[in-house]
């Protein structure tokens, strides 16, 4: 159970490299990276709410979420996790700041997976994406309305319909760590996603390569290692490589 786990996070995380190739192509061509995420948000909250109103499951769900909250089994704390972790989309300082942004987006969406088990637990793998979405889209229009009063709105819109599946892939990468987190815990699901990272990056970029991002060959290396990296780390304790001598 616990490797179909972690075959499914390697799964998500190979769409989640999806996503941002695509998030990240429509916020080249928009200029504007932060409309960029508003839109995945706001696409992939508008599929959710659609899904949860039309599905027994998604209704059931989003009452059980409701009692959780005003029992107070379920604290906002666990609910709005997910504005840390979109934090990174939302525009910040250069220099220092951005040099430690990853460091910092990754703690972030490990506390994110987290409390996504915990509000899965109590309403429902579709509830909680629900969420996530719901949190993460007023999360990015409250810093949009701010960073489009300042340089104003994108002039047009770029046609190509793929440019705008960002959200529904987010979708995926979300239920379906909501699902694994609770089987494999938070450090498979880490290590699952990474996997899944590298492995959709390489085939990315060397299928439909970004602009002048071509990946070099140090940079196919690292990768490979990396995921030599995680394939040990999963291994069951009594299955790791022994060194003689060590």
């Amino acid at each position: 159970m616990r490797a179909l786990g972690l075959l499914v996070a390697i799964l998500a995380g190979v769409g989640l490299a999806g996503q941002g190739r695509v998030n990240g192509e429509l916020g080249h061509r928009l200029g504007d990276g932060v409309a960029a995420a508003v839109v995945s948000f706001g696409s992939g909250l508008v599929l959710l709410a659609l899904a949860a109103a039309a599905l027994p499951v998604g209704r059931r769900g989003l009452a059980a979420l409701r009692a959780a909250w005003r029992t107070r089994r379920l604290r906002w704390w666990e609910c709005v996790a997910v504005v840390v972790a979109v934090a990174d989309r939302a525009g910040s300082p250069r220099a220092l700041v951005l040099a430690t942004l990853p460091a910092v987006a990754g703690i972030a969406v490990a506390w994110q997976q987290a409390m996504n088990g915990r509000v899965q637990a109590r309403a429902g793998a579709l509830s909680a994406a629900l969420l996530n979405f719901g949190v993460g889209t007023a999360t990015l229009v409250a810093c949009y309305a701010v960073v489009a009063a300042v340089r104003g709105v994108p002039a047009h819109w770029p046609a190509g319909w793929w440019l705008y599946t960002g959200g529904a892939l987010g979708i995926v990468f979300v239920l379906a760590a909501v699902v694994v987190v609770r089987v494999t815990g938070v450090l498979m699901l880490g290590l699952g996603l990474i996997a899944g990272q590298v492995l959709g990056s390489l085939l990315l970029d060397a299928v439909a390569p970004a602009r002048d991002a071509a990946p070099s060959g140090n940079e196919i290396v690292g990768a490979l290692l990396t995921l030599v990296a995680v394939a040990v780390a999963a291994l069951p304790a009594g299955r790791r490589i022994v060194v003689p001598g060590g």
